[in-house]
Order: C-alpha cells, then sequence, then structure tokens
C-alpha cells in the first residue's frame, strides 16, 4: 500500500504508475491524480502550443527505434550507461519485490535478500520464467500488489521443493 501525495489516499501499488526515479519504484500520484493533473495541464494549452508539442516529439529522433538501436549500438558509452540503469532498475525492482513479501523465506525465515527467491505456489515457475525475462514476471508481480500465488522462499527450499515434490524438506524433516 501507498498514499497518494496528492489525494492523501493510501491505495495499493497497482494504483501507480513507475517511476525509476523514486526510491519506491513508483509515482507519488496515484494514475487518478496523474491523469487529472495531465489534462489540466493539457487543456490549458492552446491549439497551436499542442500541436508544436506534439510536431517536436514526432520529429525527434530519440523517438525513432532505428535511431536507438544504432546509437545503441555505436555508442559504447550509452551503451554501459544503459546497462547500468538496467541494472540498478533491476535491483530496485527486485528490491521492492523482497519487501513486499516480508523480506524473509516463508519456509526457514532466512533473511539474507542474496538467498531470496520468487516461489509460483502452485508450480509453474519454470515455464512462467522461460516465456518472460525476471524482471517481466518482477514487474508483473509488483503490479498486481503481490498476489497469494507467490511467496518469498531461499534457494534451499525452493530447490527443495522443486527436488521433493512440492513439499520443502524442512517441512519433511
Amino acid at each position: 500500500m501507498k498514499t497518494c501525495s496528492k489525494c492523501k489516499a493510501e491505495k495499493p501499488f497497482s494504483e501507480f504508475s513507475p517511476h525509476r526515479k523514486s526510491k519506491d519504484g513508483f509515482h507519488s500520484w496515484c494514475k487518478a491524480c496523474n491523469c487529472a493533473g495531465t489534462m489540466r495541464l493539457y487543456n490549458d494549452l492552446s491549439k497551436e502550443e499542442r500541436t508544436a508539442v506534439y510536431r517536436n516529439r514526432k520529429n525527434d529522433p530519440s523517438h525513432d527505434p532505428e535511431y536507438r538501436r544504432k546509437r545503441y549500438a555505436n555508442d559504447i558509452e550509452h551503451r554501459e550507461r544503459a546497462k547500468r540503469a538496467a541494472g540498478a532498475n533491476y535491483h530496485r525492482l527486485r528490491a521492492t519485490l523482497i519487501s513486499g513479501y516480508g523480506s524473509k523465506c516463508a519456509c526457514c525465515g532466512e533473511t539474507q535478500p542474496l538467498f531470496l527467491e520468487i516461489d509460483h505456489v502452485n508450480g509453474g515457475g519454470s515455464k512462467d520464467f522461460k516465456e518472460n525475462y525476471s524482471a517481466t514476471v518482477y514487474r508483473r508481480i509488483v503490479k498486481e500488489g503481490f498476489p497469494t500465488e507467490y511467496q518469498l522462499l531461499c534457494a534451499n527450499c525452493n530447490k527443495g521443493r522443486f527436488r521433493n515434490g512440492g513439499v520443502c524438506p524442512h517441512v519433511v524433516a
């Protein structure tokens, strides 16, 4: 849950748009307040100003996928910056996910973040992670508000469940 800084209402994370530069990875305003604010700004512009904004955006080469592909391929400094930013975003997203599920293994209580993994309670995790990047799965989980079909387990408990027919060795012992 997160409190919107505009309307002061407490809402689930799914009601906030992602924001790479904020600490928790989400905008401070909820989607409804953000939309209303954007519409207010848009309606304050004259028709000529709206046309100019659109024209400038349309002619901006950074919006062209071919330009971005060539820049990424040829500009080594840009590529390294993009890799660092992607890595930082992934670690921030993973930290949000871990904290959303209580920051400890649901079975044994392990708290070391490097050991913690997402587990599909009813199985199907290997298929999910084969079809999607882990960051895509993590984003979906955060967007859905940390559903109960997932849980946080340490690597030992997660692999133990996989090898032991869905039952953690801690529970069997």
